[in-house]
């Protein structure tokens, strides 16, 4: 989501940055394999091993280039923002690391609307 820094502040506090932005510690676990260098050539066994990475929030490009827009109500007032990617993602980051102060209601250029809470 873009949108102004009042209305993020308003969602998420002084320092949304920290807190919506933050990345997610996640580990990437690779399975043994053989692998060969030439066709027909010898194979060689790769044994399996994870290593650990931050995977932080980013927008999924698409359709418009700045994303969907969408109408946010809050304090009484629709603020506009810019949705990149779909509503079901949306949601599910509202529900877990993007959960805002408190709840809201949006809604999409289609008409469709969304509440923030699960």
């Amino acid at each position: 989501m873009t949108a102004s820094v009042g209305l993020l502040e308003a969602l998420y506090g002084p320092d949304f940055n920290e807190k919506v932005g933050a990345g997610a510690a996640k580990t990437i676990s690779v399975g043994g394999h053989s692998r060969q260098r030439r066709i027909g050539g010898p194979s060689k066994s790769v044994a399996g091993y994870s290593y650990n990475l931050i995977e932080y929030p980013r927008r999924v490009n698409g359709g418009a280039a700045g994303g969907q827009p969408i109408r946010i109500e809050f304090g009484g007032s629709w603020w506009t923002a810019r949705l990149g990617g779909s509503v079901q993602d949306f949601k599910a980051f509202l529900a877990g690391v993007g959960k805002p102060l408190t709840a809201f209601q949006f809604m999409t250029e289609k008409g469709g609307l969304y509440s923030s809470a699960t």
